[in-house]
C-alpha cells in the first residue's frame, strides 16, 4: 500500500536521523570500524549486483547504528518500520535500484566518519529518494 509506505516513511525520517546522528556522535573507534567495514561490503554487493547480499548488509547496517546510537527505544520503534519498508521497496524495484543503494552505501559512511549532522543528511537523503520512489510507484499504478 503505497499511501501506508509513505506514512511509514515519514515516520522513518524521524528516527532514522536521530539514530544516524547518535551513531555517528557516540560510536567508539572499533563501532565506527564496523560501520565502514558494512559499507564497503554494500558497495561490493551493489557493484556485483547481488541484491541479497545487499540487503542483508543494509540489515547488518541498522543493527549497527543502532547499537551505537545506544537508543534502543528509537531502535525498537524503527525496527518493523525499517522491515515494511524493506519489503515494499523489494517488490516494487523492478531492477531499478543503484541510485537507491548508493544511498545507503553513503549513509553508513557517513555514520562512520563521526559527523553528526553528515550522517544526519544522508539519512535525509536516502529518506527523500524512497520516498520519491514510492510516489513514482504510485503514479505507475494509476
Amino acid at each position: 500500500d503505497v499511501g501506508h509506505q509513505l506514512q511509514i516513511l515519514e515516520t522513518r525520517r524521524e528516527l532514522d536521523r536521530l539514530i544516524a546522528r547518535s551513531a555517528a556522535s557516540r560510536a567508539n573507534a572499533s563501532e565506527r570500524d564496523a560501520m565502514t567495514d558494512i559499507a564497503q561490503s554494500m558497495e561490493t554487493a551493489v557493484k556485483s549486483g547481488d541484491l541479497v547480499a545487499f540487503l542483508q548488509w543494509d540489515n547488518e547496517m541498522n543493527r549497527q547504528a543502532a547499537l551505537s546510537a545506544r537508543n534502543m527505544v528509537a531502535a525498537s520503534a524503527v525496527a518493523a518500520l525499517h522491515s515494511a519498508s524493506r519489503r515494499f521497496w523489494f517488490y516494487h524495484h523492478h531492477g531499478q535500484a543503484n541510485a537507491t543503494l548508493r544511498l545507503h552505501v553513503a549513509l553508513a559512511r557517513a555514520i562512520a566518519s563521526g559527523k553528526p549532522e553528515k550522517a544526519a543528511e544522508a539519512s535525509d537523503r536516502l529518506i527523500d529518494d524512497l520516498f520519491d520512489f514510492a510516489t513514482r510507484t504510485l503514479i505507475t499504478r494509476t
